[in-house]
């Protein structure tokens, strides 16, 4: 493919699937994994995608997980340095028809708490797709 191509369009489809977020990332309660849910069904609504309830009624899944996660600010004394809290993500977006992945992706990213951390992560994702 050439750069800063994919090897699909997202026009393509009309429907997706997002199930809900795979947790490996130690204890989180249900309605922080649904947060993070929310926000890549954020993403989804801005290219038009309806979001649908069921996987056999969608064209495409976004498959969500949590690997790894920092709650607080954590202060290193030594350099001065201020850590956010973050969240560590991956996600497959696959085509249901072929079945094949269309993205895989694992990131880490920052934010103010966990929930903005994922939002970020959306934004970034959706910027990507753009």
């Amino acid at each position: 493919q050439e750069p800063r191509q994919l090897g699909f369009d997202l026009n393509d489809y009309r429907t997706i699937y997002i199930p809900p977020v795979e947790n490996f990332a130690g204890i989180m309660k249900e309605d922080l994994l649904a947060s993070i849910r929310e926000s890549f069904i954020e993403g989804a609504k801005m290219f038009g995608l309806e979001v649908v309830s069921t996987r056999p009624s969608s064209g495409l899944e976004l498959r969500l997980a949590t690997l790894d996660q920092m709650r607080d600010v954590a202060n290193v004394p030594v350099y001065g340095i201020r850590v956010q809290p973050f969240l560590l993500l991956e996600l497959q977006l696959v085509d249901l028809e072929t079945s094949q992945k269309l993205v895989l992706l694992r990131n880490r990213k920052h934010g103010t708490t966990v929930v903005d951390a994922a939002l970020n992560f959306a934004d970034d994702f959706v910027k990507f797709l753009r």
